[in-house]
């Protein structure tokens, strides 16, 4: 009677079976798992996409999760590309916040945003909002059509001499 209850060909293929069958079931656990999501741009204000009548002192950033208060950057751009950014962006929490430039005109904006998320990745994106109604211009004065009396009297004696001079 030999040792084995099974001749070898089937003790090779029953090996072979079971490890394919833990290799499947291991492929099966890891799968299952949730991926691990780098955080995400929860919102913005103003929002993407949005048509403003006023323009706005900042733009807000809201993540899914705090953000690391090193290497954010947050670049707002009119359709000239000048940079309407007023200072540098403050990270506090969830939150990126950039001022803008007083008195912003009327037109589109485009916002290029980088912060690095409480994991040490960066994140980035762009969105764009439309400003229709720009800031006030200030009032401007006509110039006066002649000299005022101030610049012609300084050029005169003030006792009438010119006159006098003018008989002779």
């Amino acid at each position: 009677m030999p040792d084995h209850p099974l001749p070898a060909p089937a003790r090779t293929r029953t090996v072979v079976v079971g490890l394919a069958a833990l290799v499947l079931l291991l492929a099966g656990l890891v799968a299952a798992r949730p991926a691990a999501a780098h955080d995400a741009l929860a919102g913005s204000d103003p929002a993407d996409g949005a048509s403003l009548e006023q323009a706005p002192a900042q733009v807000v950033l809201t993540f899914t999760a705090d953000q690391l208060p090193v290497g954010a950057a947050v670049v707002v751009s009119d359709a000239s590309g000048t940079d309407r950014a007023d200072g540098v962006p403050v990270v506090a929490g969830r939150t990126v916040t950039q001022a803008l430039e007083p008195g912003l005109p009327a037109g589109s904006y485009t916002v290029q945003w980088r912060s690095v998320s409480g994991d040490g990745h960066p994140v980035e994106g762009t969105l764009a909002f439309e400003v229709t109604v720009g800031a006030a211009e200030p009032a401007t004065t006509p110039a006066a059509a002649g000299p005022d009396e101030a610049s012609v009297d300084a050029g005169r004696p003030a006792d009438g001499a010119d006159d006098v001079d003018a008989a002779d």
